[in-house]
This record gives C-alpha cells, structure tokens and sequence, in this order.
C-alpha cells in the first residue's frame, strides 16, 4: 500500500483503532502488489444519524475514493469485515476499469478521425 493512515479522531477512541488495525492487516491479502504502490488506505471515526460511532475506511487511487462504513459490532464478525473491504476494493477496481474504457473509446475515436 502506499499509506494506511489512522485519524486523530480514531485515535482518541484505542478500541476502535485497535479494530481498524486489525481489519487493516486484510487489506494486503486483497491489493495485488502492481496495485499496492498507487492505492492508500484511510481509516476515520464517524457516527451515524443515530450518534453511534462508526469506523470508516476510505480506499484512494488516482483521485479517486469509495469508502466504507463499519459499526463496532461489524468487526465482531470477521467474515463481514473482510467482505465488505473486499467489496470496497472491488468498488474501486469497477472506476478503475470504467476509466480505462473511457481512455480506450477516446484513443479509438481518435484515430478513426
């Protein structure tokens, strides 16, 4: 990874730190290494509309970022934590391969003028 970063915000409360550390540990399984050098990690603290906190982990690429929203309960289960960083990461592969279309499409316009 390029950085895993830990908010302040996070900090002040060590469990749920502990629980992003923990998860974060996840995100090297899942992030080949050709991706690795240009995707970074940040994990906040937030609360929901109810004042509960939650854990978010914002995944970044090239200006790009999709981010996920974890309950303290979430990381009870650690088959749910892993899926839903699994699905983020895949959230930011789909922009990945949407832009590369883009840039394809472009190129083949291009030179069929």
């Amino acid at each position: 990874m390029q950085s895993v970063t830990f908010s302040d915000k996070l900090k002040q409360v060590p469990t749920l730190q502990q629980m992003a550390e923990q998860a974060s540990t996840y995100l090297d399984k899942i992030i080949s290494p050709q991706s690795a050098p240009i995707v970074s990690a940040e994990w906040d603290r937030a609360e929901d509309d109810q004042g509960q906190q939650l854990v978010t982990l914002a995944l970044k690429e090239n200006g790009e970022a999709v981010t996920a929203r974890f309950s303290a309960n979430d990381f009870q289960d650690g088959w749910e934590v892993k899926h839903r960083i699994r699905s983020t990461w895949d959230d930011l592969l789909r922009i990945r391969i949407h832009k590369s279309l883009e840039h394809l499409k472009r190129l083949k316009d291009n030179a069929e003028e």
